[in-house]
């Protein structure tokens, strides 16, 4: 639209944590939540506004070095999912009767062929409880708890506190 100007050099460069901090020092608000930079001061912030012929440079050298970390996260990614389902084999392998030097016996769990002699098959009621202290419609209504959401919990610790609820 403007002559002189490409729009992904300054897409890059609004980006920038050096911008994002013009506008801060160029905004009002009462906390960072509610900070904001108003048209007046936003235009009036300065920015570096090289030839276009540069600004294009600049965009072309960004764009393959970009093309090249995404790659680079991609291999990574794929990395984490192979280990990430190398790690539940080995749990499932181990939890599941994979244990060198044990005799094993048929087993009636779908998906487990056999389990070691000495484990026994009990329904999960044996084990745990559900539903154990719910709330009827006359609790009262300052009554208070530790509410644990099953997000909250990781293999034998919690990952975040339980929430007090009233």
């Amino acid at each position: 639209p403007y002559p002189g100007i490409n729009p992904r050099y300054y897409h890059y460069l609004f980006r920038t944590k050096l911008f994002s901090q013009q506008c801060y020092k160029a905004g009002k608000g009462i906390m960072a939540m509610r900070w904001r930079t108003y048209s007046p001061q936003f235009r009036n912030i300065k920015v570096p506004v090289p030839t276009l012929d540069e600004q294009n440079h600049i965009v072309d050298f960004l764009n393959w070095k970009i093309s090249k970390i995404n790659v680079l996260i991609n291999n990574k990614k794929k990395q984490l999912s192979l280990l990430e389902q190398r790690k539940m084999a080995i749990v499932n392998h181990v939890l599941t009767g994979g244990i060198a030097g044990v005799k094993y016996k048929s087993s009636r769990i779908e998906g487990i062929s056999a389990i070691p002699e000495n484990w026994e098959e009990k329904a999960l009621k044996w084990y745990v409880t559900s539903n154990d202290e719910s709330l009827s419609g006359g609790t009262p209504d300052d009554y208070e708890m530790d509410y644990i959401d099953i997000s909250t919990t990781g293999f034998r610790h919690l990952k975040k506190d339980p929430v007090h609820l009233t």
